[in-house]
Formats: structure tokens, sequence, C-alpha cells
């Protein structure tokens, strides 16, 4: 490993720790700042082809959020906090971009590192809900499972695993993790990983069939995508069945019951913050609410729904009076106005384009790539931009735009070797 390498490891290993000024600042965020000091030389490369346009973009999303905030007399603590998780979130992926030039390798080894930083969080300073008796809605949800997942989907490109298992070893480290979580009731995780492994398998029918590659248009990767969506569908079907028959412990059973004891299904369900979030967006689509946006009115909403509908709710709905989100696209829409959902679906645009592009292109490590872009997608409809969330985030967009960057028909091969990645 150069010098280089070990930093970029050091950058990811310190992830979670965090120092308070405003909001939680991370020591990986100094870093990352440091970085651009010392490579300002190089920042041109920041600006070119899509990067910047990501660049130019994430700019209207603060601009926007800026105006929402004067515009709302939004209080200083909120305000200052809304504006830096934007600021340093363009600070992360701007370290990042110039740190690793986009090459796979160095992407890998940040990925390493940052899931190292939860391995050594969730063990020697775990938060007081990893600290939980229940160790799967505990220590493994919140800590390590955001170690052992990442790590299995970096195990899908090794050519040892290839070399013992065959084809197979591209896809056994995501299905047994996949398991692992399935059977923890860390359904989100599962269903990303299982989605992984599909979208490897169908890449792997493309590459021993070349011919296949030219017949992959926006049409047929439309068509895929609709099977994905049925796949999805029965994944679900397999969860609902484990956890109905107790086969997932009594908290995975109490906790779908809940979900699915009204009509909204379990999606819904489970993410009952958009009906809140929703409505937020409608009354104010282009302004905003502001940065940490609160009105108990939308808390008061969803939980009229939710109960007209005969959902269970769990906990206390009314603990703060933040305007309910859970979601990249809701959270900065409601937050920052019109401007702030463009940015991220803008990046949901462009990371539904990476998968496409990955399928046409040969030798991409395909399995490795849908988990990270997948657990994006995910996070884009049903997590909420906080905390790490920025630096993760940054890390799947060098991803996105290293595969935007790559040639028309490989990937940069030369990276996947020093690897250890063979097709």
């Amino acid at each position: 490993m150069s010098y280089l390498d070990i930093f970029i490891l050091l950058c990811g290993t310190v992830g979670r720790i965090s120092v308070k000024v405003v909001g939680d600042l991370y020591i990986t965020e100094l870093l990352f700042a440091l970085a651009i000091v010392i490579y300002f030389k190089n920042g041109t490369s920041l600006f070119r082809s899509l990067s910047g346009v990501v660049f130019i973009v994430l700019f209207t999303w603060l601009l926007s959020q800026i105006i929402t905030d004067v515009y709302m007399s939004t209080p200083f603590d909120d305000w200052t906090r809304g504006w830096s998780k934007i600021v340093f979130f363009g600070i992360d992926l701007a370290g990042l971009i110039l740190l690793t030039e986009l090459r796979l390798r160095r992407i890998v080894i940040f990925i390493v590192g940052f899931a190292l930083a939860y391995l050594l969080q969730a063990l020697f300073f775990p938060l007081a809900a990893q600290a939980s008796d229940d160790f799967a809605g505990g220590l493994w949800k919140f800590g390590l499972t955001a170690f052992f997942t990442p790590m299995a989907a970096v195990l899908t490109m090794n050519a040892g695993l290839r070399r013992m298992l065959g084809t197979a070893g591209e896809f056994v480290p995501l299905i047994l993790i996949g398991v692992v979580n399935l059977a923890l009731n860390n359904r989100g995780s599962f269903g990303i990983a299982m989605a992984a492994v599909a979208f490897g398998m169908v890449k792997r029918a493309v590459d021993l069939r070349p011919g296949l590659r030219a017949s992959v248009t926006p049409v047929t990767f439309a068509v895929l995508i609709g099977c994905g969506v049925a796949f999805s569908q029965g994944m679900i079907a397999i969860y609902s069945v484990a956890a109905e028959n107790n086969l997932l412990g009594e908290a995975a059973k109490e906790k779908y019951e809940a979900q699915t004891s009204g009509d909204l299904g379990l999606l819904l369900g489970g993410r009952a913050e958009s009906l809140g979030s929703t409505q937020a967006i409608l009354d104010s689509p282009i302004i905003g609410h502001g940065s940490w946006a609160r009105d108990i009115t939308y808390t008061v909403l969803m939980v009229e729904i939710l109960e007209a509908n005969g959902v269970k709710i769990e906990g206390d709905p009314y603990e703060d009076d933040l305007i309910p989100t859970h979601s990249h696209i809701l959270g900065s829409w409601v937050e920052a106005g019109f401007l702030g959902g463009v940015f991220w679906i803008f990046v949901l645009a462009i990371t539904v384009g990476a998968l496409y592009r990955s399928l046409k292109l040969a030798d991409a490590p395909a399995t490795f790539i849908a988990y990270f872009l997948f657990s994006a997608l995910w996070s884009l409809a049903f997590s909420p931009f906080a905390n790490t969330a920025r630096i993760g985030d940054a890390v799947s967009l060098c991803l996105v735009l290293s595969i935007w960057r790559s040639g028309k028909t490989s990937y940069s091969m030369k990276d996947k070797r020093s690897l250890g990645y063979s097709t």
C-alpha cells in the first residue's frame, strides 16, 4: 500500500469519531478538508464532466436552503446545522474525489476503513441503541451489520473465493450475510443483499453471452427493473412468512404485526413518516419549511392517518416537533424546498443510470456495485440525511461517478486486478 492508500484507509477508519461544532463534525471531514487544501492545484478535476454537474446542483440546494431559512426566520442553531450538513457533504465528496481520483481500488480502501469505523465504535464506544439488551435490534442493527455486510460485498470481488467456489464465489458472501440479516430481523439489509445478488447473476449471464450486451437497452433495462420489483415482492413474502410463523423471534413477529396491522401494507406501515412529509411538501413546495423544520401539525396528521387505517403506533410519536420525513428526498424537500428535492432526484437518476451502464460494461464487478448503489437508492427513499450518512453518500456518489467516467466497454480492469478481482 502507498502512503496515499494508508491515508485513505485512515480517513475511513476515523469515520465515526466526531467533535461538537454546531452539530457533529467528524474527524474524517477535517481530513477531507485538509486533502482539498493539499490537492487544491488539482481542484479543476472536481468540475469535469458529471462531477461538475453534481456540484452545481448541490450548490443550488444550498442556495435554496439559505433562501428558505432567511424567509422562514429559522432559529440560529437550526440554520447553522442545516447549512453545515450540506457544506460538509460537499467537502466529503470533493475530498473523496481528489483522494481516490474515482479509482475503484481507492474507493474500496475507503469503504473497508469506513466499515472498520462502525465495528470499532460499536464494540468499544457503543451508543445507547447499540447497548440494548436486544442484540438483533441493538448492537447488530445499529453497528455490526454496517461492518459485516459491506465487507461481504467487498469479498464478492475476491479471486480466491472464485478459485474455491467458481462463479458462486461472487454471490456466496452476500447470500450468507443476507440470511444472517434476515435471521436477525434486519430486513432492509437482507433485501439489498439479495437484490445485489440477483443483479450480479443477470450481469454474469450477459458476460457469458456477449451478444446479449447489445440487447441491453433502456427498454430492456426497464423490464429488468420491473422484474426486480417482482423479485422484491418475493423477498417481502419470504420475510412475511418467516415473521408470521415466529421463525425470526418474538420481537420480529410483534414488529411485523404492528406494521401490517392496518391497510397501509408493510412498506408504508414501516415508513409512515412519508405520510406527514408529503403533505408538508404540498403545503410549501417551492420554499420549504426551513432547516430542522418543526411543526407538530404534520406529526398529528401522520398519527391520524395511521389510526384511520388501523395501524398500531409504536413508541411516542410526539416526542419532538420535527416534521417527520425519514427520507433523503422528502427530508431535503421539506427543509430546503423544491431544489432540495431536485438534488436527490438527480442523484437517484444518475445512480440508476450507473446501474444500467454497469450492465453494459465488460468486467464490471456488478454484485459489488449493485450492493452499494441499491443501498444508496434505499437511503434516498427511506433513510434520513443525518450524521455519517453524508460520508456514506459521498462514497456512493464517487462509485457512481467512477462508473460514468469509465470507458464504453470496460471498467478499470487494472484497478480490479490490484484488488484480486477476476471474472
